[in-house]
């Protein structure tokens, strides 16, 4: 078997990761005396690829590959069979014949590029086995992708042409949510496989004292003041807004000082504006939030990891949600908010995660809940009109909003950032407000009250279900399974798109930061 693994691009980002752990992780597994060739074909942008950590493996002869043709689209234009036969000479160029390789794609059905789910089934039509991994789906609120398909191949249903179906073509994805999705969308079962991401060990980090040094330096952040640690991207998705919140709630006076460090700028043009204006907050209202604390001039992230006292998430939207396992993997107790739908497969493999919460709740009548379906309503229309279904009626967004809100509190995640801020400028001058805040969500006045059992019992279970070696066997049996699958039938009856959009799109899931 010969393993070809094919991504738009391999810039710094989740994918380009994985498929490099993938590949550290087949390297564990394999006998010492296999050498397996493994061609990589991406757009030709590689900024992203750990060139070291490829040029360490000992059991696989990885080529990275230039198809330019893989890139995301400049204009809605599909063009698979030119595609297809791109990807077939440099295949044939490199001797990956049909019969002995496996093509492992990933978020082929993102809908960055719309000629790709039409150039891999015309590769499966000449006998390659594909394996095929959505990461993320254009169907769970990606509007911008989702139209770029439809309106570029020509058709609402996505089924026929992007969740194709035969023996040899194989599904994998990262969470049992997505699982569960594809299933009831009907892939076939003997064809679909749980395939969480590998989370190797963080290395050994640097020493607390020196990061601690350096932090104090760079951002004033004294050895007595607590640091806690929001290593992400402050895309709106990751809600920024919540963090700055929580930076208003953990501080009280008489106490020591808890400051909340986010890492790194948005790259996104879009994004970037909510970003500078939460910088604007926080600068107005002097709250103690630092903003690019591990871009240039800032710390490492290992430096991040040495000198934080917890890690936080916010983010109301994940793939895999690295960050549940890899804070307790750096030692650091992981505080924030909880993802239910991702963290689930995590919770049943035994890991603790007490320490996290649902939801921040506030007074609906702080905001009025007028204005928040004033607020989502238009957002709303246009977004079910992008996925070529029915919008919701005014009615029907109140009574979701009124249906959330039943007590008389609703969750600030579910905000706008302008009406976010308004939560947070009423806790911040009133402090009668600040404190039935606190009462509201009493799991915050719990942050840092986690043993270092958890944190080492968590560790243990991250490490026997999701090493490298764990996630190299795992990936080894559904290699063999794909590879062994018959070849001689054709295509069959696609898993149904409408479903796979029934399943993500609906008003109770809806966030306008998630837009």
């Amino acid at each position: 078997m010969q393993l070809a693994i094919l991504h738009y691009h391999l810039n710094p980002g989740g994918v380009t990761k994985v498929i490099a752990n993938h590949l550290s992780s087949l390297d564990a597994v394999l006998p010492d005396d296999a050498r397996w060739p493994v061609l990589v074909l991406c757009d030709g942008e590689m900024g992203g690829w750990p060139t070291e950590q490829i040029e360490r493996l000992q059991r696989l002869d990885v080529t990275v590959e230039a198809v330019p043709s893989l890139g995301y689209d400049a204009e809605p234009i599909a063009r698979p069979d030119a595609l297809a036969d791109e990807l077939q000479e440099v295949l044939t160029r490199h001797g990956f014949s049909a019969t002995a390789t496996l093509i492992h794609a990933h978020n082929h059905s993102l809908g960055k590029n719309a000629s790709l789910p039409g150039a891999l089934r015309r590769l499966a039509d000449e006998g390659y086995s594909l394996l095929l991994q959505p990461h993320d789906f254009a169907e769970d609120f990606r509007p911008a992708n989702y139209r770029h398909l439809t309106q570029t191949l020509g058709m609402d249903d996505l089924s026929a042409d992007v969740y194709f179906q035969a023996e040899y073509v194989h599904y994998a994805t990262l969470n049992g949510r997505d699982f569960n999705v594809l299933s009831n969308a009907g892939v076939s079962a003997e064809r679909l496989h749980f395939l969480p991401n590998p989370v190797p060990e963080m290395g050994e980090l640097p020493s607390r004292e020196e990061a601690r040094a350096k932090l104090e330096e760079r951002f004033g952040v004294s050895p007595e003041d607590r640091y806690v640690l929001y290593p992400v991207r402050g895309i709106r998705r990751k809600n920024v807004g919540e963090m700055v919140l929580l930076s208003l709630l953990q501080n009280s006076e008489g106490a020591p000082k808890t400051y909340f460090g986010l890492t790194l700028a948005p790259q996104n043009p879009v994004a970037l504006p909510y970003y500078e204006r939460w910088k604007e907050v926080v600068a107005e209202l002097e709250l103690p939030c630092l903003f690019n604390t591990g871009s240039e001039g800032g710390l490492s992230f290992h430096e991040n990891l040495a000198a934080a006292d917890c890690i936080l998430t916010t983010s109301v939207a994940e793939g895999f949600g690295m960050v549940f396992l890899e804070s307790w993997l750096a030692g650091r107790p992981l505080v924030g908010r909880n993802l239910p739908e991702i963290t689930a497969d995590f919770v049943e493999s035994g890991l603790n995660m007490d320490s996290l919460y649902e939801q921040v709740v506030f007074p609906i009548d702080w905001v009025g809940r007028e204005q928040v379906v004033d607020t989502l309503w238009p957002v709303c229309q246009e977004m079910f009109a992008d996925f070529h279904q029915p919008s919701p009626s005014q009615s029907e967004v109140e009574a979701v909003i009124t249906r959330l809100s039943a007590d008389g509190t609703i969750d600030v995640g579910i905000l706008s950032e302008p009406l976010q801020e308004r939560v947070i400028a009423t806790a911040a001058t009133h402090a009668v407000q600040r404190q039935q805040l606190r009462i509201l969500n009493p799991t915050l006045s719990h942050w840092g009250e986690i043993s270092s059992g958890t944190i080492k019992a968590n560790q243990e279970i991250i490490r026997q279900h999701y090493s490298t070696v764990a996630s190299g066997e795992r990936l080894m049996s559904i290699y063999e399974t794909v590879f062994g699958s018959r070849r001689d039938g054709g295509f069959e009856e696609p898993a149904r798109g409408s479903a796979i959009l029934d399943a993500f799109l609906s008003l109770e899931r809806f966030q306008v930061i998630r837009t």
